[in-house]
């Protein structure tokens, strides 16, 4: 009989190794739900609102948006 160990995964190496890089996208898609999930005509909102709903600190808040409107940007370019 075969016993498998498996760890959490947060003591998972590769998602350890790869932290940085997993919050990134997580907060980044956790934005876009934010935005998406408002009315088409209420989509304005303060660096405080996405700190919230992406459960960042504040001050690397403006990183987030500035990344996302560089992906934003870079896929609209013929």
């Amino acid at each position: 009989m075969m016993v498998l160990h498996v760890l959490p995964f947060w003591e998972q190496p590769i998602l350890q190794e790869n932290y940085a890089f997993l919050r990134q996208k997580i907060c980044l898609m956790a934005l876009i739900e934010s935005v998406f999930k408002r009315p088409v005509n209420d989509r304005t909102m303060t660096f405080q609102t996405v700190a919230e709903e992406t459960r960042l600190p504040i001050d690397e808040v403006e990183h987030l948006v500035m990344k996302a409107l560089r992906l934003v940007t870079s896929k609209t370019k013929p």
